[in-house]
């Protein structure tokens, strides 16, 4: 049933009489409207008006509303008239101004237009899309359900759920506002999309997912493999990683950036960054020209993982000349041209190794020019081994290779 409301205004007869107009002022008359005071968006609108005024005498109403304001003309017919409200004007759910003119009189009332029942798919509205797996993110979602005209429905028995990417189900607990409903959904602590749906009443809406990547990495392993040994400049070696994951055992997205990088015994750098597939990060490394301890350091965030390996000269693997020159006290043995793979002379100060056999006696001495010089005590020797890089050379006392 539509209540009814009565506005009325009562303005004193006035007469005016002006002997130079060619007419006389109308009697100014009290006007009445008669309006329901709440109607559901979309339902006919009618304006009863009562004028004590001559027929013909025109009508002007305006129809306000937030969203739109529309006039309509009409005239007095038997001391009443009707104004019938555009159908637009009666579909924005709110306060809707009736404001009617009648000659110089002006009266005013007001309806409340309210939102009929929810006709469309409630849809969850999520903010943040993407968020950390773990026990601190979360994602805001609300949900307007929503009347044939787009009115907000807020007080509808409405449903939030999620499901996680682990297959767990869960209510989301819902606040209300005027116009709308709210509520949190928690990260959880496995990666992948979480789904949210909202039903009101009997209809559901369609899902949104959020989706939960995986947090940070805290440990990092890795592998070297290929020739590791020699310091050419030229040949690789495979830095792989193991499966990259964080605290909770989710695997890094694929295209995640790992930065691997080398620093040579000379402080030179090499850096490079490589994406993850699967988990997992893999680079193809340039050994540095100078032997000695390189670091290989690979970090991904806040975790790096360090190894450090020894690189020995890049010796030719043809051996070199070695004699020996037998004197008073340590006898000499001279060893060179030491050659690279190039056929150029290693750097001054590779090491040569000479161990005597048997015995294991040890002796070190470094290139000069390509040669090495060492004295060594042979007295006992039947052989000698002499170590170059990643080559060796046995021989017997006295001869050479």
């Amino acid at each position: 049933m539509k209540a009814l409301c009565v506005a009325a205004v009562l303005v004193a007869v006035v007469i005016i009489f002006r002997p130079d107009s060619p007419h006389v002022a109308p009697i100014v008359a009290g006007v009445e409207l008669e309006t329901p005071l709440q109607i559901t968006a979309g339902d006919p609108l009618e304006v009863v008006v009562t004028a004590e005024f001559a027929d013909g005498a025109p009508v002007v109403g305006v129809f306000r509303s937030a969203y739109r304001t529309a006039v309509v003309e009409t005239v007095v017919s038997g001391a009443r008239a009707t104004l019938a409200a555009p159908p637009d004007v009666t579909t924005g759910s709110g306060r809707l101004e009736v404001i009617v003119r009648v000659g110089q009189t002006w009266v005013t009332a007001g309806v409340e237009v309210v939102a009929g029942k929810v006709a469309e798919p409630p849809m969850p509205l999520v903010g943040s899309r993407s968020i950390v797996a773990g026990y601190l993110d979360r994602s805001l979602v609300v949900v307007i359900p929503a009347d044939m005209h787009g009115n907000p429905v807020p007080d509808v028995d409405t449903t939030v759920r999620a499901r996680w990417p682990d297959g767990a189900n869960a209510v989301i607990p819902i606040r209300r506002s005027s116009t709308l409903l709210w509520g949190w959904v928690p990260a959880g602590t496995v990666a992948g999309r979480t789904l949210v749906t909202a039903s009101s009443g009997a209809i559901n809406g369609m899902e949104r997912a959020v989706r939960v990547v995986p947090s940070a990495v805290e440990q990092i392993s890795f592998e070297i493999a290929g020739d590791v040994g020699r310091a050419d400049g030229v040949s690789l070696f495979t830095v792989t990683t193991g499966p990259l994951t964080d605290s909770f055992g989710n695997v890094v997205l694929d295209g995640t950036a790992v930065v691997i990088e080398t620093v040579s015994a000379a402080g030179r750098r090499s850096i490079q960054t490589v994406a993850t597939v699967n988990g997992v990060a893999s680079a193809l490394v340039e050994p540095p020209a100078e032997p000695g301890p390189l670091d290989v350091i690979v970090s991904l965030g806040g975790a790096s993982a360090q190894r450090r390996i020894d690189l020995s000269p890049a010796i030719a693997l043809v051996a070199p000349k070695v004699s020996i020159e037998i004197r008073p006290g340590s006898d000499l043995v001279t060893v060179g041209p030491v050659l690279g793979d190039l056929g150029q002379l290693v750097p001054d100060g590779t090491t040569v190794r000479v161990t005597t056999e048997p015995g294991g006696s040890v002796v070190l001495g470094q290139t000069r020019s390509g040669y090495a010089a060492l004295s060594v005590e042979m007295l006992d020797a039947e052989s000698i081994v002499v170590e170059m890089g990643g080559s060796a050379v046995r021989l017997g006392v006295g001869g050479s290779p």
